[in-house]
Order: C-alpha cells, then structure tokens, then sequence
C-alpha cells in the first residue's frame, strides 16, 4: 500500500510540474493608427522653437515602451530633429517635444521616420515608403515658404 501511495503522489507531482499553461507571448511590435505636428508654421530666425508630434499608437500585450520620429529638411542641410519619448502604459497617446534651435534650416521639414519598441523588446519602423505609414500631419514649415504650383498642360492627341 506504501508503494501505491508513493506511485500516487510521483504521479500527482509529474502532472502538476509538466502541466502546460498556454502562456500570451509579445510578438507584435506597437502601430502607430495617427500623427499630427504642432505648430504647422514657425520661425527659427528670432530664436528656438517647440514643436509637437502626438501619436496613437498601441500595443497588443506589454505595453508601448517608448516612440522616436525624425524630421530632416527638404533643403540640402546635415540638420535633423529628433524626438522621442517613453511610452504611457495608461493611454495610446504619445506626445514628444522637438526644439528646432535657432537658426535652422528654412523651408519644408518633412517626417522621415517612426519608430516604436513595446515593454516586450519588440521594435517597428516606419517610413514614409511604407504601405502602414499612419495617416496624419507629414511636415511643418520654418520661415516663410511658399509653395510653387506650376500650371498642368494637357496632352493632346496631334
């Protein structure tokens, strides 16, 4: 009777230390679903100044970890702006602050990049060539800049 009651709990103990849980696993690094830049317009030739990138992004499981985007100018310039910021594990808006020092490059700024890391270590870039680059704001604008639109010609058949 002692060996069944050891057989027994060796038994009891195997299915209890072997017993598969189905565990969730991170696998999907964060989307960004929006993005819009504040203000659409400034000038750097008085002084620096602030500009605001908000994002809805979210995470399947963990958790967005942290958001970066980059801006370079259209403008032949080594000048980049980058912006990035730890992840709110309460809310899917993400809200990053650049500084464009004074002085800066004038013309058109465009959004290069994006890039999210969830709390798992998943990472995702985007860029404007992506079929998943979120809709929303693309660009601002330092100093005066107007836009050129040269008239279309119509082809015709001759």
């Amino acid at each position: 009777m002692k060996m069944f009651h050891i057989s027994l709990l060796l038994l009891i103990w195997f299915v209890l230390a072997f017993h598969v849980t189905q565990a969730q696993s991170d696998t999907v690094p964060p989307t960004v679903h929006q993005k819009a830049i504040v203000p659409s317009q400034v000038d750097t030739s008085e002084g620096e100044q602030v500009i605001t990138v908000t994002l809805q992004v979210t995470d399947d499981l963990s958790g967005v970890a942290y958001a970066q985007v980059l801006f370079h100018p259209t403008v032949e310039s080594t000048q980049y702006l980058a912006m990035n910021t730890a992840g709110d594990p309460n809310s899917d808006t993400i809200v990053l602050i650049g500084r464009l020092p004074q002085y800066s490059a004038q013309g058109v700024w465009r959004l290069i990049s994006i890039s999210t890391k969830d709390n798992a270590g998943n990472i995702r870039y985007f860029d404007p060539y992506d079929e998943d680059w979120p809709p929303g704001d693309e660009r601002f604008i330092n100093g005066e800049y107007h836009e050129i639109f040269l008239p279309s010609v119509a082809k015709t058949n001759s």
